[in-house]
C-alpha cells in the first residue's frame, strides 16, 4: 500500500494534486512546479502584491512604493520634485512583502454527516512524514505571517496559513453507529482533525516534497512553496468518525448472480470528494 504521488499543486486553493487529478473547485487551475512555465505561474500567484477587497494597495505596499518615491526624489539630477509621483521600484519577494496563501478553504459539498468508527482491523501505511500508521492522513505547510486563508486545527490553535494542503485514505471500512457499514475507497480526502506540528528536519518531509520540487535548481529565485511550519494529522484504525460526505447504497457482489432473488444491499459509498472528522 502506498499514499499517491503529488506533482501538482492548484493555484487557488494549494491542493497537492497528482497528475490527471482534478481540484475539487472547477474553476481552479493546477500547475506542476517541475515544468518552468508552471513553476512561474505559481510564483507569481504566491508573491503577488497584496491589495485588499477595497481596492487600496495593503500598506506594507503603500510604504514601500513611498519609500521607493523618496529614494528616486533624493538622486542627484532627478526632476521629480514630489515622491508621490516617481516611479517606484517593484516589491521584491521576501523582504517587502510574505507570501499568500489559499485563497479559498477546499470545502466538502455534501451536508450529510454519518457518525461511527474506523475498523479496528483496517490495513495501515506509514504516514508520508512521521511515518505514523494509518488510515488517512492530512498534511499542510503552513506560515502564519502569510495572507490567505487559516489553516483549521481545532479550537484554541493559533491562526497559520496554508501554503499547501494534502489528505488521502487507504480503502477501509467505517462501522456507522446506525448498524450498518460504509465502505471508504483509496484517493485522495479532507481530514479534518487537529494537527501534530512538526519539525522541517523531518525525514518523511523531503521525500513528499520531491516530486513537487521545492529545491531550487538555480537558486536564484523565489520559493514557491516559502512555508515555516509543517502539520500533519492521521487517522488510526479504531478511531471514531463522521463522514462528511453523502453516502448511497451498492449491492452485495456475492449475492449479485443469484437467480432466485435480488442483490441485497452491502455496503453505503461516498458520492464525491470524501471529507473525514476525526472524533
Amino acid at each position: 500500500m502506498s499514499w499517491p504521488v503529488r506533482t501538482r499543486i492548484c493555484l487557488e486553493c494549494r491542493a497537492a494534486l497528482s497528475d490527471g487529478e482534478h481540484c475539487t473547485w472547477v474553476r481552479h487551475t493546477a500547475v506542476a512546479p517541475a515544468d518552468p512555465a508552471g513553476r512561474r505561474r505559481l510564483i507569481e500567484a504566491v508573491w503577488r502584491e497584496s491589495t485588499p477587497r477595497g481596492g487600496r494597495p495593503s500598506l506594507g505596499a503603500e510604504l514601500a512604493r513611498f519609500l521607493a518615491g523618496l529614494i528616486a526624489a533624493a538622486r542627484p539630477g532627478s526632476a521629480s520634485t514630489s515622491p508621490v509621483v516617481a516611479v517606484p521600484a517593484p516589491l521584491r519577494w521576501g523582504a517587502d512583502r510574505g507570501p499568500f496563501g489559499a485563497s479559498e478553504e477546499p470545502l466538502w459539498t455534501a451536508r450529510a454527516r454519518y457518525t461511527g468508527r474506523a475498523s479496528a482491523a483496517a490495513a495501515a501505511a506509514p504516514s508520508p512524514i512521521a511515518g505514523t500508521p494509518c488510515l488517512a492522513y492530512g498534511l499542510w505547510l503552513l506560515d502564519r505571517w502569510a495572507d490567505g486563508s487559516p489553516a483549521r486545527w481545532g479550537a484554541g490553535a493559533r491562526r497559520a496559513e496554508v501554503l499547501l494542503r494534502d489528505g488521502a485514505c487507504l480503502d477501509f471500512e467505517v462501522e456507522l453507529d446506525d448498524g450498518r457499514v460504509a465502505r471508504v475507497p483509496a484517493g485522495t480526502a479532507e481530514l479534518v482533525a487537529p494537527g501534530a506540528r512538526l519539525r522541517r528536519d523531518q525525514p518523511g518531509l523531503a521525500r513528499y516534497l520531491e516530486h513537487l520540487a521545492v529545491a531550487d535548481p538555480a537558486g536564484d529565485s523565489p520559493a514557491h512553496l516559502p512555508f515555516r511550519e509543517v502539520g500533519e494529522a492521521v487517522l488510526r484504525p479504531g478511531d471514531a468518525v463522521a463522514l462528511l460526505v453523502d453516502l448511497q447504497p451498492v449491492p452485495d457482489a456475492r449475492q449479485a448472480g443469484s437467480p432466485y432473488r435480488e442483490a441485497s444491499v452491502g455496503a453505503l459509498v461516498p458520492v464525491g470528494r470524501i471529507c473525514i472528522e476525526i472524533r
